[in-house]
This record gives C-alpha cells, structure tokens and sequence, in this order.
C-alpha cells in the first residue's frame, strides 16, 4: 500500500456523514485511505477495513461465503460505500473508466470468480446499490494468499510489466485488476488552468486535511472563549463550515446542485459529531473539488456560475474555493495551537 508524500484524499466522492442512515450506525471498522500514483496518474480510494474477528465478541469469523455472501453484492468494504476517483482515464477489464470519482462494489461467486462493479452513484450507505447506476462490471483474478490477512485491505500498486493493479486482500484470498493509464489526447487532457488550479488546490488538502487529522477528537468542540473569540465556531463547526463551503463552489464550478444539505446552517451539518465523520467530510469535499477543478478550460473560466449567494463567474468559484479555505484553515491553526498543535505543515521535515 503505497503512502504518497503528499497527501491527496482526492476520491470524488459525496458526502455519506449527513445520511440519517450513517447517523444511527456505529463504526466499527476503522476508515482508510489508500493512493497510488501510476504512470502520471494519481487514484485513491477511500474505504472502511472490516475485521475477520468480530469486533464485539472475538469471533473468527468466514469471510467469504460468510460474512460476504456468494452471489451477492457486497460493498467492498463497510461502512460507507468505497470510493474511487481516478485523474486520468483509465482501462480496465476492456473499459475504458473516464476521470472521476467511482463507487466500488464487489460480487463475488461459490466457483471463485468475482465481478468489481464500478459504479457512478455517490454519496451513500455501502448497503444502498442501485444497479441502474453501474459504469461497468469487470472480472477479478483470484489468488490464494500466503499468509492470511485479518483485516481487509486494498491496495494500489504499480506493475512491473506496465501500468497499475487494484487488488482486494482479505482472510486467505486476494482478488485483483488490472488496469493501464490511457494516453490523454487534446480532448482528454486537463487544461494549463485546471493543471494550475488543482495543483492549488492540492496544496490546500496537504495543509488542511493533516491538521484536521491532527487535532484530538476531545478538542473538536474546543472554540476559545476570552475577548472577542466569544460566541465564535468550535474546531469541528470550522471544519464542517469550510467543507460545505468547498462543497457549494465547487458545485457551482459544475454547473450543478450540491450533492450535500448545505440548507443546514453555516455550522454544516448537525448530525456530524465524531472527528472521524467530520474529517471524512472534509475529505470527501476535497474530492468532488477536485472533479470541479479539472474541468475548467479557459474558454468556460468566463462563464457565469450560480451559487447560493449568487452569480459570478466559473473561475471566480474556483478561486473561492482556495481564499474561503484558507481564511479558516487560518483560523484552526490559531486552534490547534491553543492546543498545543503544531501544523503538520509548520512541523520540521514537513
């Protein structure tokens, strides 16, 4: 599993925290995160790692056949459904995937083989398939592990005969996919505007996600309280607020509605309390900016876009985005250095 130094959580992805279904469920597999830049192109997939030991009782439990089903559809994970974003096209299992964000389903079947299903719907519960939404289903090779793993994971790596494979590893089976970047022409390729304006953006999500994943989860609800910080926004309100704001321009950039309740206030969303679904909030944003950010040209950078509050143009959404973020990035690291945090970013070796 390959760690990238900069931290990049771009998975298009929709906010699955304000589901009422995600608010009445409890977590017990731990969220991750996983990058691999293959032949100039960065992917990501964000999941949850369910363990082979059930977490409240110790049980070993079977996985496959068992716990995932033959014959149905699993959601690749738990929790929230697994997502996959791509910054290039991509060709796997003969299809050719466009650039985006992806949800990841798996079937797999009693004879050994599986189906990976790729498909466009985002932003729900893992349990939610609809099959109407599927981009595409391709074969999964299976293989016999060596030694057995208790957690599931996945992983992105780069193939010594060319390209990248996608593989799912979990109890005594991995299953894998291989897949190759397809060359970008003049109509595929990002634009030197959106090159410069996700570069930026990328440069925000390795300050700001680090410090969000920094700050403890005690002090989410810390907001100072002498002077003139009275009354202002706890770190966590903060967080949520930037989010959704990332969420509203980025969508106007799109020309489309949010894909998030941003009806809730400038608080954001009430019903997200755990630094764990604050942080994947934030993350989550990062990931449908960055599909925002790859499709200005600077042709349609004119064009006028509507957000909530109102006109302007494309590119000035864009540039929202970034000076919004910051202005309150700069006010958490005032946060977490009340805390006794130190940035990620202002760390040495950093």
């Amino acid at each position: 599993m390959k760690k990238l130094p900069l931290t990049l959580i771009t998975v298009a992805a929709i906010l699955l925290g304000t589901l009422p279904s995600i608010a009445q469920q409890k977590r017990l597999s731990p969220h991750e995160s996983t990058q691999g830049m293959v032949d100039g192109d960065f992917i990501s997939v964000v999941y949850s790692r369910p363990y082979t030991k059930n977490p409240q009782t110790g049980e070993v439990r079977k996985i496959w056949g068992g716990l995932v089903p033959y014959g149905r559809v699993w959601r690749t994970g738990a929790n929230e459904a697994t997502l996959f974003f791509t910054q290039k096209p991509i060709l796997m299992g003969g299809t050719t995937i466009p650039a985006g964000g992806y949800t990841l389903y798996t079937l797999p079947a009693e004879d050994g083989t599986a189906k990976l299903i790729i498909n466009k719907h985002l932003g729900q519960w893992g349990t939610e398939y609809d099959e109407k939404e599927d981009f595409a289903r391709v074969d999964l090779k299976r293989q016999a592990l060596e030694k057995p793993v208790d957690q599931f994971t996945m992983a992105i790596e780069v193939s010594p005969s060319g390209g990248g494979i996608l593989k799912l590893m979990w109890e005594n089976t991995e299953y894998s996919v291989a897949f190759t970047v397809e060359k970008t022409g003049a109509a595929t390729a990002l634009s030197p505007m959106a090159r410069t304006m996700d570069f930026e953006l990328q440069i925000l999500e390795h300050d700001l996600v680090p410090l969000a994943e920094a700050m403890p989860a005690a002090q989410y609800d810390f907001a100072p309280t002498n002077g003139e910080f009275k009354g202002v926004r706890t770190f966590g309100q903060q967080v949520k607020h930037l989010a959704g704001g990332i969420y509203g321009s980025a969508a106007a950039v799109l020309g489309e509605k949010p894909p998030v309740d941003l009806s809730q206030g400038e608080n954001g969303p009430a019903n997200l309390k755990t630094k764990e679904e604050i942080v994947k909030y934030l993350k989550d944003a990062f990931a449908y900016a960055h599909r925002a950010m790859a499709t200005l040209t600077e042709a349609n950078s004119r064009e006028e876009a509507t957000a909530s509050w109102g006109k302007q143009s494309r590119l000035f959404m864009a540039d929202l985005i970034l000076w919004h973020s910051y202005d309150h990035y700069g006010q958490t690291v005032v946060y977490a250095r009340m805390n006794g945090i130190i940035p990620p970013s202002s760390r040495p070796g950093k």
